[in-house]
């Protein structure tokens, strides 16, 4: 199993306008268990990610998001130095912040590689397809509190997620991005269709042993189309500035 721990201020834009917003705090969890370039017989969960969110940034619930995959059986491949895992994999979501509320379970194929470049350079990519066959998403097109009243709709819909990463000198400098795509459509309470596409490219640099610094930048976009309400879009930015701590179990992690 890989961990990586990560602490630092959070800065949630007014729009895309940098600098704009408020400076508060986030803590960001990363848990890799299962070399997912490992030749063996594959079993449910043998290999899972999971990414966890805490902040006060948003200023109204703690837990930003929980969000991750894992397979459910599938296949190893390697060609020469590429290596690969293929299959079909389970996808959970759950996002909460100023730009949206969205929370699914997802089932799809997808396919993890990584490319040894030279002795000390790796590149990785990862593609995801899934059908989302439950998933709830707030109705308002300004999320508000909703520990006191239901906002959301059920529906469900589709979603894209790919991971593209580029590590330099074993580790010394990591260049990574996550890019997710969501369609929801509901099919009870509030009609509603909304595309969401939140793209986060970033960057960590080894300072000492397991320790980095780093930054990442997070682009948000919501789009909403509804019989009942008006057309929304909602773009917002945000930066995180932080130190990491790294606890790596098997070489092959992002």
């Amino acid at each position: 199993m890989d961990a990586r721990l990560s602490l630092g201020p959070h800065m949630v834009n007014n729009g895309t306008t940098f600098g704009s917003g408020p400076v508060k705090l986030s803590a960001n969890l990363m848990i890799d268990y299962g070399d997912p370039f490992e030749l063996r017989d594959r079993k449910p969960y043998d290999h899972f990610k999971v990414w966890g969110e805490f902040t006060n940034a948003y200023q109204r619930k703690y837990l930003g998001g929980v969000t991750g995959y894992g397979l459910l059986t599938g296949t190893n491949v390697h060609l020469g130095n590429w290596q690969m895992l293929m299959g079909l994999y389970q996808h959970f979501d759950y996002f909460d912040n100023l730009t949206f509320e969205l929370g699914d379970v997802a089932f799809g194929g997808g396919i993890e590689s990584k490319l040894p470049i030279g002795e000390h350079h790796d590149l990785y990519s990862n593609l995801h397809l899934s059908f989302m066959p439950f998933a709830a998403n707030n109705a308002s097109f300004f999320p508000i509190d909703t520990t006191q009243t239901r906002d959301y709709s059920y529906g469900d819909g589709f979603q894209v997620m790919t991971e593209t990463g580029f590590s330099i000198g074993d580790h010394f400098l990591d260049v990574s991005a996550i890019g997710y795509y969501f369609y929801f459509s509901s099919f009870y309470g509030v009609p509603t269709k909304n595309s969401i596409v939140l793209l986060k490219p970033r960057l960590a640099i080894n300072l000492w042993k397991n320790f980095d610094i780093g930054a990442e930048h997070q682009n948000y976009l919501s789009d909403r189309t509804s019989p009942s309400l008006a057309a929304a879009t909602i773009k917002r930015t945000e930066q995180r500035f932080f130190i990491q701590w790294n606890w790596n179990h098997f070489p092959h992690s992002q």
